[in-house]
Parts: C-alpha cells; sequence; structure tokens
C-alpha cells in the first residue's frame, strides 16, 4: 500500500550543497538556484522552442504550448557523485512512500 502521489521538502535532502549546472554556450557560468532572471534570458538564448505530439505529428504551436527546451547532453553536472547521492535518496523515499518495491 502506498500515497498514489508525493510531495515533499526535499531541502534537508539537498541542503549540504548546491547543485553546480553549467549549460554549453553560457561561456562557463554556473546556474544558481533560485535561477535569477538575467539566467533564464540567457538559457532561453541557448534553447529552441519545444515541439509536442498532435496525433502522429510533431508540431511547435506556441497558441497550445509555449516552452522551450535545451538538449540534454548540453547540460552538465559538476560534483555529480553528491548530486546523484541526493537524487538517489530523493527517488528512493519517493518509491518507499507510493508503496513500491525498489530494486536497490
Amino acid at each position: 500500500k502506498g500515497d498514489y502521489c508525493v510531495g515533499k521538502d526535499i531541502t534537508r535532502s539537498i541542503s549540504r550543497f548546491s547543485p553546480k549546472i553549467c549549460v554549453d554556450g553560457l561561456d562557463g557560468e554556473q546556474l544558481v538556484f533560485p535561477l535569477l532572471d538575467y539566467q533564464a534570458k540567457r538559457l532561453r538564448s541557448v534553447a529552441e522552442k519545444a515541439p509536442f505530439g498532435k496525433g502522429l505529428d510533431t508540431v511547435i504551436d506556441e497558441s497550445v504550448r509555449k516552452a522551450w527546451q535545451i538538449d540534454p547532453s548540453k547540460i552538465h553536472f559538476h560534483d555529480s557523485e553528491q548530486w546523484q547521492e541526493a537524487l538517489d535518496r530523493i527517488v528512493l523515499d519517493c518509491v518507499s512512500s507510493l508503496g513500491m518495491v525498489s530494486s536497490q
């Protein structure tokens, strides 16, 4: 048995560090969180309009969805071992709360 959704404050899981995230095209600048306005504008400059599925087609229609995406290969996590450990703890907590069986 478990909950059908999970919503928790993850501050304790990530409070020991701030994820160090860099995106290609931003001259090595490290993003800070919460994201600063000028960083959001810079991120948009390296992003592309996000398509969505409409029937069998993939389309871009801003009257339906006005969203941007960045290719995952352009995103780099530094200190990735700490970040991965924190994400693993969060995922395990969600798995437990949802009543699922963990494979770990």
